[in-house]
């Protein structure tokens, strides 16, 4: 199963990993890679609560602690995430110093701290390279750089041209920054590589939003939802199709779009209680 996951077949590592856990439930090896694939599937509270009795073994894991910490910031827990993430980063010869360091940067980006977050990833850069620099070019985006992010993406696909994770970010930046040549066809070899179909999905309905394509858009943002219920952006990308659909409707249609718009905001804000307000304010 863990070897399947590092070539990317999650499906078959999947059912690898879920049968071994069937006949030992507490294996440490595939709790661990199973919660993998739950963050990889948008299911971050699953694998937070996958590894809650690794957690709570005596001796510290430094593994178990990066996948957990990660599982933790994506479900609100930043404060705990950030915990286990010191934890780790003050070992001095933890094999998972990289991911940690990853992560570290994820957590300081969040909270705002765009100087250390660029600390964090370069840290991580001798042991994740592709992944910290990946990491790095997001950071630009946040930072007001989209051309400079566009640039170390496009460096990234010609390293890297069957990395999921590159092609789907690449594939976002191009949208985002209105360059929308070529996209379908980044999404599509995305898709073929093994990239989590919701991830694909959510990417497209935020192409077909840049298009004013709104039903579209909805559609494929519907999608990724269903797939990945905890993955915020799309929820939000789903609440401006609805809107954009709102105000483009006609009169016979706007109460039922209205009362969609409503379900939608209520879920998001019951679903993602402890979202940083800038991305419940929308």
């Amino acid at each position: 199963g863990r070897a399947k996951l590092a070539l990317s077949d999650v499906p078959g590592a999947t059912r690898d990993l879920d049968a071994g856990l069937a006949l030992r439930p507490s294996l440490r090896d595939a709790l661990v890679a199973r919660a993998r694939i739950d963050l990889i599937s948008g299911a971050a509270s699953t694998a937070r609560r996958r590894l809650a009795p690794l957690l709570g073994q005596g001796r510290f894991d430094p593994e178990v602690a990066v996948v957990a910490a990660t599982a933790m910031r994506l479900t609100g827990d930043a404060a705990g995430a950030r915990g286990l993430i010191q934890r780790v980063v003050a070992l001095p010869d933890a094999a998972v110093l990289p991911d940690a360091f990853l992560e570290l940067g994820q957590l300081e980006r969040d909270a705002g701290d765009l100087v250390a977050a660029r600390t964090a990833f370069a840290r991580a850069a001798a042991g994740r390279p592709i992944d910290a620099k990946l990491e790095a070019a997001r950071l630009l985006i946040d930072d007001g750089d989209p051309t400079g992010g566009r640039a170390t993406l496009e460096s990234l696909v010609a390293a890297a041209p069957d990395d999921p994770r590159v092609l789907v970010e690449f594939a976002r930046i191009k949208i985002l920054t209105g360059a929308l040549d070529g996209v379908d066809d980044l999404l599509a070899r995305a898709g073929q590589r093994g990239a989590p179909s919701w991830q694909v999905e959510r990417e497209r309905g935020r192409r077909a939003l840049r298009a004013q394509r709104f039903e579209e858009a909805k559609v494929q943002l519907e999608k990724a939802t269903t797939t990945a219920a905890e993955d915020l952006e799309a929820h939000l990308l789903l609440l401006d199709a609805l809107a954009g659909m709102f105000a483009t409707s006609g009169r016979s249609q706007s109460a039922a779009i209205a009362a969609q718009v409503t379900q939608l905001q209520e879920r998001i804000l019951i679903r993602f209680p402890k979202a940083p307000e800038r991305f419940l304010a929308t």
